[in-house]
Formats: C-alpha cells, sequence, structure tokens
C-alpha cells in the first residue's frame, strides 16, 4: 500500500497491488495514455468495461491514488 501511495506520478504502479485492494480485480486495464482506466478484470480473466473512462489526473485525483480507487471500486 505504500508504495501505491508513495508512486503517484505512475498510475500503473498500482497493477501489481491491484488485486490486494480488490478481491474481485486481478489487474485493470488502462488506454494507451496510463490516463485513462478503461476496464477491470477479474481473476477468472473476465474484462468488465467501465461506461466511462475513469481519469487519474482529472481534478481532484491528480496524484491521489486513493480517490481514483475509489472512483473504480463504485
Amino acid at each position: 500500500m505504500l508504495e501505491i501511495l508513495a508512486d503517484t506520478k505512475d498510475p500503473t504502479t498500482v497493477q501489481k497491488h491491484i488485486n490486494k485492494c480488490f478481491e474481485a480485480i486481478k489487474y485493470i486495464e488502462f488506454k494507451p495514455n496510463n490516463i485513462d482506466v478503461i476496464a477491470m478484470i477479474s481473476p477468472e480473466d473476465e474484462i468488465v468495461k467501465f461506461t466511462s473512462a475513469v481519469n487519474v489526473e482529472e481534478g481532484e485525483k491528480k496524484g491521489n491514488v486513493e480517490l481514483w480507487l475509489l472512483e473504480i471500486e463504485d
């Protein structure tokens, strides 16, 4: 968890720890720009696309991993 919070400049750092944060998520899918999260993938490799992308640099979410992770959880 400390690594996630400490390395806020690279949102993809969350990938190796996402399964510890969310039981049903193996990893999340970013657009090639690494700014927009567009889907979550389950441990069974089921892909759940989001109806709208989660922009990790929008407003207060920039640099605040906990905020955009909360949005993914919703």
